[in-house]
C-alpha cells in the first residue's frame, strides 16, 4: 500500500525480483493510493507483480480494504511500503501458521533505521489513554506518563490471546479475508490495527507475535505528518 512512495516502492520491487520471489512462490499487488508522483511508472520485470492505481486516496484503511477485495488467497501478507521484508522471516511465518491453524493474524519483530526495535506488541488502549496521547492530558507529562505506562511497556505473555500488533507489516489468513474481514474506514490512518485485531478475535482466531522474524521499518515515511492532515485525521 503506497501513497508518493516512488522510491521506496522501486527499492521493494527490487527485493521481491531478486531476493523472494524466486524462492516463493508469490504474487506482489502494489496499490498507488491516489499518489501525485509517478509510482505508477516504477519498473517491474517480474510477472509476478503488478500496479494497481487509484484515481483518489482512500487513506490507509480504504486502501487496504481495496486490496483485500482482490484477493482469493490461503495466505496474505500486507504491508506498508516503508517496510522492506525478508526471505527468512517469510518462511518463518508460513511454517508457524500452517502448524498453528487457530492463528489469523501475525506479526514480527520491526527493526528502525537507528537500530532500536520498535514496540509491535500494545494493549486495547482505554479511552484515558487516548486522552494521555492525544488530548490534554498530554500537556502534564507526569499524569501522561502514569496514565500510559502500562500501554507503553507491554509485553504479551504466552497466555494473552487479545492483544494489538502494528499493521505495518502481517500476515492474515486467507480464510478472514474471505468471510470479509476488512478495515473500519472511519479509521483514516491510526488505530486501525486495534480494530482489525479485535475482528480477527471475533471470528474465533488467535493472535501472534514471531519475535526471530525481523523487518526493517522507515517508521512514519508512508504518512503525512503534518500537523493539520494528522489533526483531520484524528
Amino acid at each position: 500500500l503506497s501513497y508518493n512512495n516512488f522510491d521506496l516502492i522501486n527499492k521493494l520491487i527490487s527485493v521481491f525480483e531478486t531476493k523472494i520471489i524466486p524462492h516463493l512462490s508469490m504474487r506482489v499487488i502494489i496499490l498507488d493510493n491516489g499518489s501525485q508522483d509517478n509510482t505508477k511508472d516504477c519498473k517491474i520485470n517480474s510477472s509476478f507483480i503488478k500496479i494497481i492505481r487509484l484515481d483518489n486516496n482512500r487513506y490507509f484503511s480504504g486502501g487496504a480494504n481495496y486490496l483485500f477485495d482482490q484477493l482469493e488467497t490461503e495466505h496474505c501478507f500486507f504491508m506498508s511500503s516503508d517496510v522492506t521484508p525478508n526471505l527468512k522471516s517469510f518462511k518463518l511465518i508460513i511454517n508457524w501458521i500452517k502448524e498453528n491453524p487457530t492463528i489469523g493474524i501475525c506479526g514480527c519483530t520491526s527493526k528502525l533505521r537507528s537500530g532500536e526495535i520498535q514496540q509491535i506488541a500494545k494493549p486495547h488502549l482505554k479511552l484515558s489513554q487516548i486522552h494521555a496521547l492525544h488530548g490534554c492530558i498530554q500537556l502534564f507529562p507526569f499524569i501522561k506518563k502514569r496514565v500510559i505506562g502500562s500501554y507503553l511497556n507491554y509485553k504479551p505473555s504466552n497466555k494473552d490471546t487479545d492483544f494489538v500488533i502494528q499493521d505495518s507489516f502481517i500476515y492474515l489468513r486467507g480464510a478472514l479475508i474471505q468471510k470479509g474481514i476488512r478495515y473500519d474506514e472511519k479509521m483514516s490512518l491510526y488505530y486501525t490495527e486495534d480494530d482489525i485485531c479485535k475482528q480477527v478475535i471475533k471470528n474465533c482466531y488467535g493472535i501472534s507475535i514471531l519475535e526471530n522474524c525481523f523487518v526493517k521499518h522507515i517508521s512514519g515515511a508512508t504518512a503525512d505528518q503534518s500537523t493539520k492532515s494528522v489533526s483531520r485525521i484524528y
